[in-house]
């Protein structure tokens, strides 16, 4: 018969506690990689449950690959194991990352490393870091989709897989992991910076604002460089035309504002994905952004030429990007204890800016302050 104080503990702890018990008197016995565990006996006993919940307790472990079973032996710590060579890119395979991919790469080959791409796209993230752990990657960089992470999921990973982020924290993670990101806040202080230095003083943000931080980032840089300049930023201004789970932008928002209120003469593209059909919508209201609304954007993978020419934008390297994370990955490996650290990749504007990823050139044929008649021709080349 189950004894009482058992049938007791077992209604006040459920299989998850259990878990964490299990996994804190592993810590206490400093087992090592592929040690076993004590008996299930010994387990029931120890940590005062039933062999029910403390079965499914350690098919939790084993499941999120904490722990491993060895047939006729029990339980025991996931192994070390040879190394493979191999680390996790795991991101949502956009296609602007390719160069990134290319570059990390030739630098991981360098030191005698591998990458491998594992889905990041939302809701995937989770999945695909227990699949790098099972792959035996030596480590994974993260180029987070997912606006709220499991923080639990995540950290249990963490533990024996090295992590570093890329482009942005995950949240819930500040300060507790790698991160290599580029300085998107200063990005947009210096798109908004650019334009009052042209002599803008009524300049909008346009893009997409979601629960991601780099995006919030680049928002503040705009309100930073207002208040540099002593000129009050305008709600009217925040031009938001998509946010998270949205394909295409609702281009109605930017329309209503260019016809009411008063008139814009600056625009910051908060990402370069938008610009072009920005820049489509104003030549359509007659509105030229070059010299009527000027336009700056932020990002050179999607670049607009307007006859010609490109519209200023901000400019960071790739190269330097993959450098630092392989760098970071590195001195991780090397001194797995160390405090995590942050490293920015520097931004700057240019006037001409050289595309990284599509060129997008749009032709006016007409007078730009003609609001009849205009038609453009639109190209993309895709390099």
């Amino acid at each position: 018969m189950r004894n009482a104080a058992h049938e007791a503990k077992d209604r006040s702890l459920g299989y998850r506690e259990v878990a964490e018990r299990v996994m804190d008197l592993v810590s206490r016995r400093s087992l090592s990689p592929g040690g076993f565990l004590p008996s299930e006996r010994q387990l029931q006993v120890e940590i005062g449950t039933s062999r029910t919940t403390l079965r499914r307790a350690l098919q939790h472990l084993a499941e999120q690959d904490r722990l491993v079973s060895v047939p006729n032996r029990g339980m025991a710590l996931p192994s070390a194991g040879p190394a493979t060579g191999l680390v996790a890119m795991i991101d949502g395979s956009s296609a602007i990352q390719v160069r990134l991919y290319t570059e990390l790469n030739r630098l991981l080959a360098e030191e005698g490393l591998h990458l491998v791409h594992l889905d990041g796209s939302p809701g995937a993230l989770e999945r695909s870091l227990h699949q790098a752990a099972q792959m035996g990657c030596v480590g994974a960089l993260v180029w987070p989709d997912e606006g709220f992470p499991n923080e639990a999921e995540v950290s249990r990973v963490a533990e024996h897989l090295p992590l570093v982020c890329l482009g942005l924290e995950l949240r819930g993670f500040r300060g507790r992991l790698d991160l290599v990101e580029e300085d998107n806040l200063e990005a947009g202080l210096l798109a908004t910076r650019h334009l009052f230095d042209q002599g803008c003083r009524n300049i909008a943000i346009a893009g997409m604002l979601d629960m991601l931080g780099w995006t919030h980032d680049r928002f503040s840089g705009y309100l930073k460089a207002h208040f540099e300049a002593g000129v009050q930023p305008q709600p009217e201004n925040f031009i938001f035309l998509a946010t998270s789970g949205h394909n295409m932008p609702d281009l109605n928002v930017f329309s209503r504002r260019l016809e009411h209120g008063r008139p814009l003469d600056g625009l910051v593209v908060m990402q370069d994905e938008y610009a072009q059909p920005l820049v489509e919508l104003m030549l359509a209201q007659g509105l030229h952004p070059m010299c009527q609304v000027r336009t700056a954007s932020i990002g050179t993978d999607r670049i607009v030429r307007l006859d010609g020419v490109p519209i200023p934008a901000t400019v960071s390297s790739r190269s330097e990007l993959a450098r630092l994370a392989v760098e970071t990955l590195r001195s991780r490996l090397a001194d797995p204890s160390r405090r995590p650290r942050t490293a920015r990749v520097s931004v700057h504007l240019s006037e001409a800016p050289q595309e990284r990823g599509r060129s997008i050139s749009i032709f006016t044929r007409v007078p730009v302050a003609s609001t009849s008649g205009q038609e453009q021709l639109i190209e993309e080349n895709q390099p």
